[in-house]
């Protein structure tokens, strides 16, 4: 049990009310004859059983702690969900949706900063200081910075060998979940105006996540898996 999780219990309750605020009409353009708050409650309860299982890494002022954290309530929403009859895809639409929106800044500054942070100058230093860090927990995430001066459009790609998400999330018996966490980057990097591409990810089967980000790369921003590199090769595989 993690007491740090449970003395910010309501920081992940705060999270799971503005999470909820986007997946409601999806929700109720599903399911319009169900009622919402009840089921809103029910995924509250479930979500507050897990929320001690949460991995700590550091606390909120790692950055990835607040991926970890979207793991319980994701895996909360899908146990209330699936009973009322849902695909596994159309819920992965949902969370691609959903959680996107959530982790999109609102303000046109964030969004800004958020971009300059990812792709520009300093971003970039602070992110290869980042790579050269020591991973001090079992379910952080590791990764080098890989740059290619023959690939002209090619900013850098972050390549991850490790996944804390995706081994919380098997640890969570949920790991069939765990690409829809991961095409919501789509979603973000479209918000903040950055060019992206990944063509594997560890929950889809890869041996490694290529982050890629790029100069006039169109990233999808609208559900669409035959768009999606990674995800459309994982339907590849997963089909045969």
């Amino acid at each position: 049990m993690n007491d740090y999780y449970i003395e910010n219990k309501a920081k992940l309750l705060e999270m799971f009310d503005i999470v909820m605020g986007y997946f409601k009409p999806h929700f109720i353009q599903k399911f319009p004859n169900e009622n919402y708050e009840e089921f809103k409650k029910n995924t509250q309860k479930d979500l507050e059983l897990l929320i001690p299982t949460i991995p700590y890494i550091g606390g909120f002022k790692n950055k990835f702690t607040q991926y970890l954290a979207s793991a319980p309530l994701v895996v909360a929403i899908y146990k209330n969900i699936k009973p009322l009859g849902i695909e596994d895809e159309e819920f992965g639409k949902f969370i691609f949706e959903t959680v996107g929106e959530y982790l999109t800044p609102k303000k046109k500054f964030v969004k800004w900063l958020g971009r300059i942070m990812t792709i520009g100058w300093l971003g970039k230093r602070l992110i290869k200081k980042k790579a050269r860090e020591p991973v001090l927990y079992e379910y952080e995430w590791k990764f080098d910075i890989i740059e290619d001066k023959n690939d002209e459009d090619l900013i850098y790609t972050m390549k991850y060998s490790q996944c804390g998400l995706q081994k919380y999330m098997e640890d969570l018996g949920y790991s069939h979940l765990t690409p829809y966490l991961c095409i919501s980057d789509y979603k973000l990097l479209s918000n903040l105006n950055i060019g992206f591409k990944r063509t594997q990810t560890i929950a889809m089967g890869g041996t490694y996540c290529d982050f890629q980000f790029r100069k006039n790369h169109p990233t999808p921003k609208n559900w669409n898996p035959e768009k999606f590199d990674d995800y459309r090769e994982f339907l590849k595989k997963s089909n045969l």
